[in-house]
Order: C-alpha cells, then sequence, then structure tokens
C-alpha cells in the first residue's frame, strides 16, 4: 500500500512477488472506521448550441456522460446519433422555437448503441426525417428517455423501436407519413421485439 498525491496505490502479489494488479483509491475516515471511496467524476457541463458547439451532433461527440446540451431556439438541419452517449440534449425553448429538420436525409434522431435512460431528448420539434424505417426517431436496442416532444411531417413513421425499451412520455406524434416502408407499420409508433413505456 503506497500513497501517491492524496490516493492510495494498491497492488496484490502473488507468492513469488509478482505484481497481480493494482487498484488506486481514497480512504476516509468515518466513526465505523476506514470507507474505502472511488474518486469523484467531473462535474457534469451544460453545452450550449450554437454558443459553444455550432451542432446538435457536434455538442454530441464532445460531451461526456452526465452532460447536457442546451439548444437555444432555431432550426437545426442535421440528423442527430447519440453515439451511445448518456446525455440530456434539451430545447431552450418550446418546441415550436427549436426544431431539428432531418432535411429527408435520414432518421432525424437515432439511438442504436445501447443507450440507457439518462440518455434523453427533450422538447424539440422533430420534422422532415426518412429512412425504410422510421423518419422521426430510429431506436435499435436502446432505451432512451424521449420527453415533451413534436414529432410531426415524417416519412415512415414518428417512431421505429426495435428491440428496445424506451421511456415515450408526453409527446406529441401526429401528420407522420406511412407507405413502402421496409419496417414501420405505424404512423405514430412501431415496436418490433421491442417494448416502450408510452405516457
Amino acid at each position: 500500500l503506497k500513497r501517491n498525491s492524496g490516493y492510495y496505490d494498491l497492488q496484490l502479489y502473488a507468492a513469488k512477488g509478482n505484481a497481480m494488479s493494482s487498484v488506486r483509491f481514497s480512504l476516509a475516515q468515518t466513526l465505523l472506521g476506514l470507507t474505502i471511496a472511488i474518486p469523484p467524476v467531473a462535474n457534469a457541463r451544460t453545452i450550449h448550441v450554437p454558443a459553444d458547439q455550432p451542432t446538435i451532433q457536434s455538442a454530441i461527440m464532445v460531451a461526456q456522460d452526465g452532460d447536457q446540451i442546451l439548444v437555444s431556439p432555431g432550426r437545426y438541419l442535421e440528423n442527430i446519433d447519440f453515439e451511445g452517449k448518456a446525455v440530456t440534449v434539451l430545447a431552450n425553448g418550446s418546441p415550436s422555437q427549436v426544431i431539428i429538420d432531418g432535411n429527408n436525409a435520414g432518421p432525424v434522431v437515432t439511438f442504436s448503441h445501447q443507450e440507457g435512460p439518462n440518455s434523453a431528448l427533450v422538447g424539440f420539434t422533430i420534422t422532415n426525417g426518412y429512412s425504410g424505417y422510421a423518419g422521426g426517431i430510429y431506436i435499435a436496442f436502446s432505451s432512451p428517455t424521449i420527453t415533451n416532444n413534436v414529432i410531426t411531417g415524417n416519412s415512415q413513421g414518428g417512431i421505429f423501436d426495435y428491440f428496445g425499451a424506451p421511456v415515450i412520455a408526453n409527446n406529441t406524434i401526429s401528420s407522420n407519413s406511412l407507405g413502402g416502408s421496409q419496417g414501420a407499420t405505424a404512423a405514430g409508433i412501431t415496436l418490433d421485439g421491442a417494448s416502450a413505456v408510452a405516457q
């Protein structure tokens, strides 16, 4: 056990003295004795779009788990992918003020890297998306949180959920078209091998 810059380095040895593994931890004195505590993670940040990053996707790429991405009013022509990040993408205004426009170039929003409930999309208008499965929001093997959005004007349905378990709450899903789709069977929400909490 060796003290190093406020932490303790612990190395485990085999019978012949060869180091097998090591771990670093801090020690805190409590009334009940010594408690091993993992050093805290860095504080979560708020990344402002477009002040800090010009696009929502670029903000996602530089974000770390726990960060919040706060998006100013405007129309953002992009197709965003959460890339497995446990971040909250939040509109700083009403859905009518903060719009993500997929420009018919694919799903407007994609969750396909095993995102969990801490990956959240909150408060946007999601529109002009198009793909064979879902134009608005495409979910695969993921369980994100999707709340307080307006999902409208997308081709091949609003939300397609493939083997995921998202929370979909307080959204308005309307006026999405369906026709010739490879996977979507409903203009609103399609569940394929999936479950969802919809409110």
